[in-house]
């Protein structure tokens, strides 16, 4: 009997042990999970967003409604909601999920292909312990808009799911924009090393459509490998193909090429056929390096008549004024036309004939076709 009160005593404390410890957790848990919330932006290179208050939050979740990640609330989220187990939370600082819908990034393209985004400081990000913070990533119905100088304004539509796993992150998702001058869509795939930044991804576009001022590719699909680590220019690969390409006013038929570099230094080969003038083929291989430019390639044509209908379509003339076709070109039925470009003005070509070049040399002002 007498063992009685102090068991009474014993489970009253116990719990007042536990209703206390509840109370606790259930106030500073809401408040670690909106502090490492902001942290883990700031880390992310968002050291100007501004976390409002919670719209809703319990003791396993918070949701934060449109977050300003700049102060002009460029790039903003829409909804951001992080998830956690609650009695690891305090100890690993990991969540078990996060959440977020309707991000939208403004940024612009630089010319040597770099890219910045509002309210995000690249130096900030790359300085930044890279520890992973989620388990898993859930990004929905998100934009990325950039001003580029080739393409105007450029907006991309994504979404992105992501999961930790051991010593590294898998991702996969999708990309597309439907634009005047860029339409495609993209199936996106990869996995990135938080700790060392060494990531890679595979990309396979299909109904794509890229225009510029020199050129417009049609029915265009591919794979894209890429790899790289951090910040640094990654190194891509393509293959692809398009149904039509267009080439400075010059339509061709049944492209297919590569590209191989990073944004500012990389090589392009491609070939292609001719619409309209029967037996012409191209062949160009683009090679870029920053701003300097080089193309080289070659149209083979069975003979001079077809690659002569092609440019007097263009109302260009290939003969120099008052010169006529020498004999042996006129009368072959293998000619070519070699041309290089170092610049978009000018197009200096020189036409041979069965591997022997003739004294026939030209330019091309490439402004004119435009």
């Amino acid at each position: 009997m007498n063992d009685m009160p102090k068991k009474i005593i014993t489970l009253l404390f116990l719990i007042a042990l536990i209703t206390g410890g509840a109370y606790a957790l259930s106030t500073a848990l809401p408040r670690q999970l909106h502090l490492h919330a902001a942290e883990n932006l700031k880390k992310m290179g968002f050291t100007e967003a501004t976390l409002p208050a919670p719209s809703a939050r319990s003791l396993t979740r918070i949701t934060y409604e449109n977050v300003a990640l700049d102060p002009d609330k460029l790039s903003t989220i829409k909804t951001l909601t992080l998830s956690c187990n609650p009695f690891f939370f305090p100890f690993t600082h990991m969540f078990s999920h996060v959440e977020i819908s309707g991000l939208s990034l403004t940024g612009e393209t630089g010319e040597e292909g770099n890219i910045t985004l509002s309210g995000w400081d690249k130096k900030s990000f790359s300085s930044s312990p890279k520890e992973t913070f989620f388990r898993s990533l859930d990004i929905r119905k998100s934009r990325l808009s950039l001003l580029s100088k080739s393409l105007g304004g450029l907006s991309v539509d994504f979404e992105l799911q992501a999961h930790a796993r051991h010593d590294k992150i898998d991702f996969q998702g999708q990309i597309n924009s439907k634009q005047k001058k860029l339409i495609f869509i993209s199936d996106l795939s990869g996995d990135l090393d938080p700790r060392s930044g060494k990531w890679r991804a595979n990309m396979q576009i299909e109904q794509g459509k890229l225009e510029t001022p020199e050129l417009k590719a049609t029915r265009l699909s591919g794979a894209v490998r890429m790899d790289g680590s951090g910040l640094a220019k990654p190194h891509i690969f393509a293959e692809f193909q398009a149904g039509g390409l267009t080439i400075y006013g010059f339509p061709w038929q049944n492209a297919a090429g590569t590209f191989e570099g990073a944004p500012d230094d990389f090589k392009i080969l491609t070939d292609a056929k001719s619409i309209g003038f029967e037996g012409l083929e191209l062949s160009i291989a683009l090679r870029r390096k920053g701003r300097e430019g080089v193309a080289r390639g070659s149209i083979s044509s069975r003979n001079l008549s077809a690659l002569l209908a092609m440019f007097e379509s263009h109302k260009l003339n290939l003969l120099p004024p008052g010169m006529e076709w020498p004999e042996e070109i006129g009368s072959s039925q293998n000619i070519a036309m070699d041309f290089l470009a170092r610049d978009t003005r000018y197009l200096n070509y020189i036409i041979r004939n069965d591997g022997k070049f003739a004294d026939i040399n030209g330019r091309i002002n490439l402004l004119y076709l435009r």
